[in-house]
Formats: structure tokens, sequence, C-alpha cells
């Protein structure tokens, strides 16, 4: 029995790196006449994604994985294409915040072509087995990216994700309902891309 979850194991591995591969080889064919880095086209896909008083380049930088510099040189890129702008941060004068240009919003709208392909291959599963998938890959993602408790971020009470006073006996009293953690309370002030208004 542990020999065939074994299996299961590695036919899942291997069928996510597939997935993964299938979904960058179409996202690269639809944009290749863009002349933009696969780095650049998840830059403005999380800049038009993201909720728009926590897209900063601090943000990007987490979401992404990179480190600052590297966040910058991207931005840096794309700010001089005309397809982002800084805008100061009204909640922090040390920071800006992102926004696509209307060139950048044109872009991602060819950006976005790619996945209506995969939503419609999604969209012919029948429901229970969306909620599974759904799931399945909430949680994947959030062991992968996140720690086992999420930090508080400034965002969290007014989105839609919010679930409030869920563990009454933990450090973490809060929960994450996307990535399905408790939320730690945390002294440093945190911005978070996932944040959707309640």
């Amino acid at each position: 029995m542990a020999d065939q979850r074994a299996g299961v194991s590695d036919t899942i591995v291997d069928l996510l790196a597939r997935l993964s591969q299938a979904v960058r080889s179409s996202m690269q064919h639809q944009v290749r006449h863009l002349n933009l880095t696969p780095a650049q086209v998840r830059t403005l896909l999380f800049v038009s994604e993201a909720a728009s008083d926590s897209c900063t380049i601090s943000a990007l930088a987490r979401n992404h994985g990179i480190t600052l510099p590297t966040a910058t040189g991207i931005i840096d890129a794309l700010v001089h294409r005309k397809l982002l702008v800084r805008v100061p941060n009204p909640r922090d004068r040390r920071s800006t915040l992102l926004m696509l240009t209307a060139d950048g919003e044109q872009i991602r709208r060819e950006i976005a072509a790619w996945e209506v392909r995969i939503k419609r291959v999604v969209e012919s599963l029948p429901g229970e087995r969306q909620d599974i998938l759904m799931h399945s890959l909430r949680d994947i993602v959030g062991s992968l990216r996140r720690p086992s408790e999420a930090v508080l971020a400034r965002s969290c009470h007014v989105c839609a994700h919010y679930q409030a006073k869920v563990h009454p006996d933990r450090d973490a009293v809060h929960q994450c309902g996307l990535l399905n953690r408790p939320i730690r309370n945390d002294d440093a002030p945190r911005d978070c891309p996932y944040c959707v208004s309640a």
C-alpha cells in the first residue's frame, strides 16, 4: 500500500511539472511578439491582480521569491517601456505603489488570453472535481510558498479571505481562507498581494 501511494505521489509530482511546462510554453507562445521576458510577464500579471494599496516592489519580490534589486530591475525595464508607473504610497513615504499604464493594461489583456484555453479545460471538469483540484492546488502552493502560519497584513481585516477568531486557543487566532493558514500577529507591517476587498 505504501509503495502504491508513493507511486501516486510520484505521478502527481510529474504531472505538476508537465502542467507547469505546458502553461509556460502556452504563455510564451502567446506573448512572443511582445518582446517580454517571463519575469516581466509575471510582473505585469502580479500588478494587475494585486490589491492596489499593497502593490509594492517588496510585495512583488516576496511573491516571486526574488531579491529587491532583481525586482527593481524588472520594474525599471517595464517603467522604461511605459507599461508600469510608480506612484507615491500614501501609507508609507519610503515606498511606491506600482500601477499598469494604459499600454500595460492592453498587454495584460493579451497575456491573459492564454488563460482562456486553460480555463476551458478546467470548466470541462465536473464541479466536484474542480473543487477538489482547487483545494489540492491551494494546499500545495500554500505549503511551498508560505510558512505554516501566515503573517497578519495591514489589509487582512478588509479582505474577503480573512476569517476572524477561528483559533481562540492559539497565538495565531485568525485564519486566511485562501492560503488555509492561521494568521499570527506581527509587529512589522506587511502587504499581501492576495488581498481581495470584502
